[in-house]
């Protein structure tokens, strides 16, 4: 997970939304939250739609995140069973089923752009944010959502009213090297914590500092 953010329980819980800019990843803030469930022994659901779970495994094994099957349970968001005209409701019924099942505390998506690749609206993709973090909020004190987007810009603004955590992740400099770099530009909720800015660097994904926006 992220040192930096450590212990700092402000960004830990509620809605958590993340807009990808100029090609940046969000995979060091999936990573992150992976890392502070499994830390807190607390039950997760990674539903990913860019990589298998090897792939997770392989990357929490380089970044020391211990995957632990008792709490972490994966999920991809197209299954094998699917055809190609399969209707979006079926998907996302499928994945909040999923979530049902497994009563987790933590639910982290790698981007649920793609939810709109399948024919979902705005407003739809919306609504069942709320409605999987409601459900969340029966089954623990403290859930978390994190809600990865690479596209839909206008969708932030209609998840405001759920959103603890907002935060735009951008490449810095040219976004190849194993130096590269990228800034994610956090804005909490709560006013009276201030807007922050942490540079993420190195091909580990723990290591940030904060930085001016």
């Amino acid at each position: 997970m992220l040192k930096i953010l450590k212990g700092q329980q402000e960004y830990l819980d509620g809605v958590v939304v993340c807009e990808e800019s100029k090609n940046a990843s969000c995979l060091p803030l999936v990573i992150h939250f992976l890392g502070a469930a499994v830390e807190s022994n607390k039950k997760v659901c990674l539903i990913s739609s860019r990589m298998t779970d090897m792939n997770y495994r392989l990357i929490c094994s380089k970044v020391g995140v211990r995957w632990n099957p008792a709490n972490i349970s994966f999920s991809e968001v197209v299954q094998p069973g699917y055809s190609f005209d399969t209707e979006v409701k079926v998907i996302m019924d499928d994945i909040f089923t999923k979530i049902t099942e497994v009563k987790p505390e933590f639910v982290i998506f790698d981007d649920l752009s793609i939810l709109e690749s399948f024919g979902a609206t705005e407003i739809e993709t919306s609504l069942y944010i709320h409605k999987i973090y409601e459900f969340l909020t029966t089954t623990c004190e403290t859930p978390l959502l994190f809600a990865p987007f690479s596209s839909s810009p206008g969708i932030t603004s209609l998840l405001k009213p759920y959103t603890n955590l907002h935060i735009e992740i951008i490449t810095v400099g040219h976004g190849f090297a194993k130096d590269a770099t990228s800034k994610a530009i956090l804005t909490h909720r709560d006013s009276s914590f201030p807007k922050k800015a942490i540079l993420l660097s190195g091909e580990r994904t723990n290591n940030g500092q904060w930085v001016s926006i």
